[in-house]
């Protein structure tokens, strides 16, 4: 059991529960020093408290006594968190539910009904395989733009390694029509203008906006600039500092 501070108890782990410590009225001084030594034993006797029970908190503060929970009562912090909060939506990265389900959460993996992957243009193939690995019995649906970024590949790896492993999972399949695809053309974010520009550059077919061509841009008005154009293009001169894979430069900041 793990204390945030003496007196307040935090959330134990599976392995805690199982390794707490169980101390019976004689073993009481010894575990709390001399300092305590001397009063527990007519304490406890006098409170009714069986031989042996578990001791949370600090005990020179106050003494918080709980039964034993019978080994068949017990439940793992998943089981606890699942039965507490009822979520039926868990949400996290590839690599982060692959591993989760791999170990702590495994005896649920089976249960798992679907799965939903966003930017799906950058999923690696062998990032795929994990999670169907990982959830048999789920229905998978793939959420994505293949006109976007593809996934990660070092510089370094051989083509048909990066065939093999990597791959292009968006591009392929909808280029040999190998899953029930819809297509989402309905813009709702980007300023109208945008949206056009995008659509004519990158979709054979028309991107539509629901936003207004009219509409102001209220970011630029705030900054002092022109508020009719949602893009604005900056020019700025002096030295460029590298930082990482980036260049900036300190008049832009």
């Amino acid at each position: 059991m793990f204390f945030s501070d003496f007196g307040k108890i935090l959330f134990p782990t599976e392995t805690e529960i199982s390794s707490e410590i169980i101390l019976s009225r004689n073993g009481i001084g010894n575990f709390f020093g001399s300092e305590t030594a001397s009063e527990p034993e007519s304490e406890i006797s006098d409170i009714g408290i069986p031989t042996e029970f578990r001791l949370f908190g600090n005990f020179r503060e106050s003494l918080v006594v709980k039964q034993r929970i019978p080994d068949k009562d017990r439940m793992t912090r998943e089981e606890c968190f699942l039965k507490i909060h009822q979520t039926s939506v868990l949400v996290g990265t590839v690599f982060s539910v692959v591993d989760s389900f791999a170990n702590q959460w495994a005896p649920f993996a089976n249960q798992v009904a679907t799965v939903q992957v966003d930017e799906t243009s950058q999923l690696p193939l062998f990032a795929l395989i994990a999670l169907l690995a990982t959830f048999p019995n789920a229905k998978f649906g793939l959420v994505g733009d293949h006109r976007q970024l593809p996934p990660f590949s070092d510089q370094e790896v051989y083509p048909l390694h990066h065939q093999i492993a990597i791959g292009n999972l968006l591009k392929e399949a909808d280029r040999n029509h190998r899953f029930l695809a819809t297509s989402l053309n309905v813009v709702h974010r980007c300023p109208n203008l945008i949206t056009h520009i995008i659509s004519r550059m990158f979709y054979p077919e028309d991107l539509q906006s629901v936003r207004s061509p009219r509409e102001r841009n209220q970011y630029a008005r705030a900054l002092g600039l022109p508020d009719r154009y949602p893009l604005h293009l900056i020019y700025t001169t002096g030295e460029e500092t590298v930082s990482g894979t980036f260049f900036y430069k300190l008049l832009e900041t």
